[in-house]
């Protein structure tokens, strides 16, 4: 009876155990110490063991760890690490520019409840100081707000083996009730990239800049492949320094996608606002006045220029799955038009934008031996976006110009992926000095080695 109850006893202090810390080196050593004791056999004790642990796989798989709350439990972590080695060649200089750059994100997506979840993470970045004016517009030389010098780019560059700066890159909570037939969620704070609306490119939103904002998306099921989706955004654009109403993006956005065995086509159609008359956007989107950059017809800049931005955009992606060798071919392209306000200047033009390319390869790569080629065809007027908005190589995400990206990923491994890339560009619109200069073209090219976690 008493070898009994102290059996008995060791399994109470063993789940004991279990409960208060879930380690299992823990369990094992309190059942070797009670096997040592003679209290148990080690027979029994490695089965103790044995059974401690498959509980707790069991426990945390089904978030029903007791002593932890079930938002930690359902806790996923993604991300990746990019090293690049970048090389420019600017026709302006007489001289190749190579930057050794990293980009870190790492994000965390958790399960609040049955219809609410919550996502943040942290990237790499560059950071600069606004020294003009606090948040409330008064003096402070020097004692600015530190703000993120390129919203666009999570990229650090290595100098003087110093420390790279972290910065937050994303922060959400999306709710997403259950409607039948219907994929709903709305989403508020800073959002993924494509949260607010789908472009198959990266032509007017860069996929490295996270909107802030809130979002909403519906997506109807019609049948096994059919499936019609409406988007609708409304984003904040700049909430500092502001002595008149802050500029704000809204967007509205219709999609179609259809899945087969064979082919899968999706279109979009948007309309994107910007209401930025007269507002300050930012030192990042505008100038020291945060008034955005605008382009008179022969390429010239239109000093202290607003307009809103009235931007109808097409979207398609057309893919071939399976085409040759389990690989796809895809078609994908945008295309933008600005149709301006009744405040833009009359002396501004290059309102359209349109970016084409196509894709061939694995889907995503993914694994040993996968591989995918890109070619994109880019041109982005002057005064068809928002300057910087677009994506980020090459002129840093300005606008006004043309070109085209090369591109091609290889899989070293499931998570391992090397990649190299081309920008071969150019202005749309040149001043005079600048085509007597003709120093205006620039190529670009990248080596990157990828790791996905």
């Amino acid at each position: 009876m008493c070898i009994k109850k102290s059996v008995v006893l060791a399994v109470m202090l063993l789940l004991g155990v279990k409960a208060i810390c879930h380690a299992d080196e823990g369990s094992e050593a309190l059942a070797n110490k009670l096997a040592e004791k003679g209290i148990i056999t080690y027979g029994e004790a490695q089965t103790l063991v044995t059974e401690s642990q498959e509980e707790a796989r069991k426990n945390l798989a089904n978030a029903s760890i007791v002593t932890l709350p079930a938002w930690i439990q359902n806790i996923s972590m993604s991300g990746d690490l990019r090293l690049r080695s970048q090389s420019d060649w600017n026709s302006a200089n007489f001289y190749e520019r190579v930057r050794d750059r990293v980009r870190l994100r790492m994000n965390l997506d958790t399960r609040l409840s049955e219809c609410y979840k919550a996502g943040f993470g942290f990237a790499t970045g560059s950071e600069s100081i606004d020294s003009t004016t606090d948040e409330l517009g008064n003096a402070t030389v020097g004692k600015g707000n530190v703000i993120d010098a390129n919203s666009g780019s999570a990229n650090s560059t290595f100098s003087g083996f110093g420390r790279l700066p972290v910065e937050l890159n994303l922060a959400f909570i999306e709710y997403d009730p259950a409607i039948p037939n219907v994929t709903t969620a709305i989403t508020v704070g800073k959002m993924r990239q494509g949260t607010q609306v789908w472009n198959a490119t990266d032509l007017l939103w860069e996929s490295s800049l996270n909107p802030d904002g809130a979002a909403i998306s519906m997506n109807y099921k019609i049948n096994g492949q059919m499936t019609v989706g409406l988007i609708a955004s409304l984003l904040s654009i700049n909430n500092l320094n502001s002595a008149v109403s802050n500029p704000t993006a809204s967007i509205g956005e219709v999609t179609y996608t259809w899945d087969t065995d064979d082919y899968k086509v999706k279109l979009g159609v948007a309309q994107q606002n910007l209401d930025v008359y007269g507002k300050n956007c930012g030192t990042y989107f505008g100038d020291a006045a945060g008034v955005p950059l605008m382009l008179n017809a022969t390429g010239g800049a239109i000093a202290g220029a607003y307009i809103d931005y009235f931007v109808m955009s097409e979207s398609f992606e057309l893919t071939w799955k399976n085409a040759f060798c389990a690989n796809n071919i895809a078609v994908v392209g945008d295309m933008a038009a600005n149709s301006f306000s009744p405040n833009a200047p009359a002396t501004i033009s290059d309102e359209n934008a349109s970016c084409y390319g196509v894709k061939i390869g694995a889907g995503s790569v993914a694994g040993f031996g996968q591989w995918q080629l890109v070619y994109l065809s880019r041109t982005l007027g002057g005064n068809a976006w928002l300057n910087k908005l677009g994506a980020n190589d090459p002129y840093g995400a300005a606008h006004n110009e043309t070109g085209s990206q090369e591109q091609i990923n290889l899989g070293l491994s499931k998570a391992l992926t090397v990649a190299f890339t081309y920008y071969d560009y150019d202005l749309l619109e040149k001043t005079a000095a600048q085509k007597v200069a003709g120093n205006t073209k620039q190529d670009i090219f990248q080596a990157d080695l990828i790791y996905k976690f």
